[in-house]
């Protein structure tokens, strides 16, 4: 059985999925998310025998990499069906959302706050050519409800988009608690995409393992979640 938690030269990885392969890079003495791309090809070259890995610059949009149309600066999904090659997204308090078919011959990555998901991000890969036969989702951690008050403006906004709020949504001493995670479920179950795992790490939480723009208070570094087939 392979080990969950891997150890690398001071850095430190957690593999959360085994077909597809999906790991997440975790806070230690050195940041994955710091590393440049060529030393962050040899260092899973090294690890997983990988023969490439890509990341990229994210703006909550819809852009998909390998999916839209080339050239964009920036991308909050991907698409990978080549093998031996990953791909990650960067999170901190997003959902890194990753889904596949029954043949485990493709992935999709999705970065999903709730801009991106409100815009469309889930549905627009679903709906998509390669992506109408995607059966099994995993949502990666991210920010728990328990710990991610919104505003209050942003409930009308949900149900403009056609979400059920009263699911997504709990409050609590006049503040709003919002689930990210019922966000994709409801998209998700649109689709019949099962989701595989039961629940998630609260990156809000888990101070010494993942990092969170909502504890920090400020801009902090990155999780990285990558997968590859």
């Amino acid at each position: 059985m392979e080990e969950k938690i891997i150890n690398y030269n001071e850095l430190k990885f957690e593999i959360l999925n085994e077909k597809p392969k999906i790991v997440i890079a975790l806070k230690n003495k050195k940041n994955f998310s710091k590393v440049n791309e060529t030393n962050k090809k040899k260092i899973l070259n090294n690890l997983f025998s990988l023969n490439g890995y890509k990341d990229f610059n994210q703006n909550h949009g819809t852009n998909i990499f390998n999916h839209d149309e080339k050239g964009q600066k920036n991308y909050d999904g991907f698409f990978l069906a080549e093998k031996k090659k990953a791909m990650g997204l960067k999170t901190a308090d997003c959902i890194p959302l990753f889904l596949w078919n029954k043949k485990v011959d493709k992935v999709f990555g999705l970065h999903c706050g709730w801009k991106g998901i409100v815009s469309g991000i889930i549905e627009k890969v679903l709906s998509s050519d390669n992506g109408k036969d995607l059966a099994f989702a995993f949502l990666g951690p991210h920010v728990s409800q328990a710990n991610f008050e919104v505003q209050k403006d942003l409930i009308s906004v949900l149900e403009r988009a056609n979400f059920d709020t009263s699911k997504a949504l709990v409050e609590k001493k006049q503040a709003f608690y919002l689930s990210l995670r019922e966000l994709c479920r409801q998209k998700l179950d649109n689709f019949s995409v099962e989701i595989i795992n039961k629940e998630s790490e609260c990156s809000y939480e888990k101070k010494d393992k993942l990092f969170s723009f909502r504890r920090a208070k400020a801009k902090t570094s990155n999780n990285i979640t990558f997968t590859w087939l």
